[in-house]
């Protein structure tokens, strides 16, 4: 479902490179939990997200072939890792890397999902991530691809990374390699 958010300030807010933002949600996408880091960075009450659909947050210009990947990888119950551009509540739009694990019962069957936020590597951001996006949302928009737009985005991305030798988690962990967060 197409996120129904208002427009973007075209403001950027940028998190504390040490922050980490965490929402949980069940296994529909409806949040059911989020830290006061989410809820201050964000302008969000708890009383304004808690029961919604996480795309409340999601910016328009935001791939739906992004939210496709992470979909298809958390649902089948892998881990997915990607970057994500945001919404606040008052409009003003930030960049995140965002790492979701799904959570089970006890009988390994789905029950929700664990979402952390933290600070990209501006530079990925800039000079890979934005321009991807971009390309990414031509190609979702484009009159052949109406029916089929996040699908057919997924295909280009999936065709982009097999030529480049990566699997989509691995690529964006290598955008990180640089900054320390997961490799030391």
């Amino acid at each position: 479902m197409r996120a129904q958010n208002k427009s973007s300030t075209g403001v950027e807010v940028v998190f504390h490179e040490n922050d980490i933002l965490v929402s949980k949600t069940d296994a529909r996408g409806f949040i059911t939990y989020a830290s006061r880091d989410f809820l201050n960075f964000s302008g969000y009450k708890e009383k304004d997200l808690i029961g919604r659909s996480h795309n409340v947050v999601r910016h328009p210009d935001m791939p739906r072939s992004i939210f496709k990947i992470i979909w298809n990888q958390i649902s089948s119950g892998y881990e997915n890792f990607s970057y994500v551009l945001n919404l606040t509540k008052s409009g003003n739009f930030y960049w995140a890397l965002l790492h979701v694990t799904p959570s089970f019962d006890d009988h390994g069957k789905i029950i929700g999902y664990h979402s952390t936020y933290r600070s990209p590597s501006r530079d990925s951001i800039q000079s890979v991530i934005v321009p991807l996006y971009r390309e990414l949302m031509e190609c979702e928009n484009s009159q052949s691809c109406l029916n089929s737009g996040a699908e057919s985005g997924v295909r280009f991305l999936n065709d982009m990374l097999l030529s480049s030798g990566f699997e989509y988690n691995g690529f964006i962990l290598s955008l990180e390699k640089d900054s320390g967060l997961f490799f030391s």
